[in-house]
């Protein structure tokens, strides 16, 4: 079945022994498991048990220490900028050399050969 067509979502699962499932959710909203259909190429895999670490008590973060950030938000949202201008600055330079090769530009701007 594919399920590259908008609304249907398909998810690999591995459970507790280590078993891959796929979960294949229809548009209507139904789920449908089944085990992975590939465990036959290597099927030494399913073999392999899953480690897990102990379960994390749940609890209230320390609020008392503020987050330790990389960098402060005005410099992270500055380099994100900086980034897409040249992403963007990057595209134009191509898109303008491409519609010169296109209109024949390119190799005719230094005029005629001097033979």
């Amino acid at each position: 079945m594919k399920t590259f067509v908008d609304g249907w979502l398909d998810d690999l699962v591995t459970d507790a022994n280590g078993v891959i499932w796929v979960e294949t959710v229809t548009p209507s909203g139904q789920a449908i498991r089944t085990r992975a259909a590939n465990q036959w190429l290597v099927p030494e895999l399913g073999l392999l048990p899953c480690r897990h670490g102990a379960p994390v008590e749940p609890g209230t973060p320390d609020r008392s220490v503020p987050p330790q950030r990389f960098a402060s938000r005005a410099a992270t949202k500055h380099a994100y900028r900086m980034r897409l201008r040249s992403q963007r600055r990057f595209a134009r330079a191509c898109a303008e050399a491409e519609a010169k090769v296109l209109a024949g530009q390119e190799f005719n701007s230094a005029g005629e050969p001097p033979f």
